[in-house]
């Protein structure tokens, strides 16, 4: 048997989690799990660990030794290890698994179109995200229209150079969205255009950033700490964000937190909040305009609204650098009334990169004793409901 060479592991507290730095993935060990990686590394066979096991526990030898058999297959398939008698990964480096992605439309075909020149466009504003600047130019009313509903409360007055520089042009029947003149994406109706540029430009903004990690997650602030939500899509991080948002709490990010800096502060993504057809009834409760917002058509054919955090002092300024002080996974479960589980530092680890993760260049052992440093110093639990009620008083009790 062969240990991946790029595969490492570290103690969290009284918990193992092993890195594969050729695909960035952590894996967090259970108690056989750890006996085992910890007795393949000394030389040992995994018959004398699951004996070894079996003698310390008073579990049965053949249930360990089924336990043991189970966890190689999973490690062969994940590249952490190679079998001789098992079909094996090649030990190659992969790149981490990008948060977003840039996906156009079902059923259409690439075109091939030019920028025009400037002199056709109308600047519809300057905007900032986080440490980034960018330009949106316009060729229709239609398509200032979806900026301003997108990133109207990011506009800035500043003369600085922009990272970028987006133009949404109309050709023949189609919107087509330039970035530095180079053709980007595009969408043949006007309820796509805003989608459009919400999905491009956040792309866009995670690439300049200067980030060292960035998390599939909303955060809202709540005096001058920041909560993040990491979760899987679909999980209902964009209704409970702007139910907080109602409430009182700060906004930060719907979908992206980007963290940076030696202590890995939070930088403020404050796109506006994505709301799926599925929670506009429930947003509506506390939010009464979401009933009256127009609605768009994404790439995948979702429906979607968007709201923007207004007043201004509703959201992070920009400029800001915020701490993290609480870590809440949160899971929409129609059949849970209300869960709330304090989880160790290597869950939260785990669940964060699971939620979705990329990294600057590569998570590798430095990042990662990083990232367990500063998770160490955040309370993480994991909220599972069917009440939005229970979920905002629990995250309202954090203080």
């Amino acid at each position: 048997m062969l240990k991946n060479p790029s595969v490492f592991d570290v103690d969290i507290d009284d918990e193992t989690v092993l890195l594969n730095e050729d695909s960035g993935q952590l894996i967090l060990l259970n108690p056989v799990a750890t006996a085992l990686w910890y007795g393949i590394s000394s030389g040992a066979t995994p018959s004398d660990i699951a004996a070894m096991i079996a003698r310390q526990s008073g579990a049965s030898a053949s249930a360990i030794e089924a336990d043991i058999d189970e966890t190689l297959m999973q490690w062969n398939c994940m590249g952490i290890v190679s079998m001789p008698d098992q079909e094996t990964k090649a030990f190659t480096t992969t790149e981490p698994e990008e948060i977003y992605s840039a996906e156009q439309p079902a059923g259409l075909s690439p075109i091939t179109v030019t920028a025009t020149t400037m002199d056709h466009l109308a600047l519809a504003g300057r905007f900032r995200v986080g440490d980034v600047q960018f330009d949106v130019s316009v060729s229709s009313g239609e398509a200032r229209l979806a900026a301003d509903r997108v990133f109207g409360h990011l506009k800035v007055d500043s003369r600085n150079q922009p990272d970028f520089a987006l133009s949404v042009e109309h050709h023949t029947g189609q919107w087509v969205l330039f970035c530095d003149g180079e053709y980007l994406a595009y969408c043949q109706r006007e309820t796509q255009l805003a989608p459009m540029l919400h999905a491009q430009t956040l792309l866009l903004v995670y690439q300049h950033s200067k980030m060292d990690i960035a998390i599939h997650a909303a955060a809202v602030t709540q005096q001058d700490h920041c909560i993040i939500l990491p979760a899987k899509s679909g999980s209902g991080k964009s209704t409970l964000s702007a139910a907080l948002l109602a409430e009182g709490f700060g906004f930060c990010s719907d979908d992206l937190v980007m963290l940076a800096g030696p202590d890995l502060k939070v930088v403020p993504a404050s796109f506006c909040i994505g709301l799926k057809s599925g929670s506009w009834d429930i947003a509506a409760k506390r939010t009464p305009a979401v009933a009256d917002l127009v609605t768009h058509e994404r790439a995948d054919g979702k429906s979607i609204r968007y709201i923007q955090p207004t007043p201004r002092s509703d959201f992070a300024s920009q400029h800001e650098r915020l701490s993290a002080r609480y870590l809440v996974m949160p899971t929409y479960d129609p059949d849970c009334p209300g869960e709330i589980r304090p989880l160790t530092s290597a869950e939260a680890l785990v669940g964060l990169t699971q939620s979705g993760y990329d990294v600057a260049s590569q998570l590798d052992r430095e990042l990662l004793y990083r990232l367990i440093s500063w998770i160490k110093g955040i309370r993480c639990y994991e909220l599972r409901y069917s009440d939005i009620d229970y979920a905002i008083d629990f995250i309202a009790s954090l203080e």
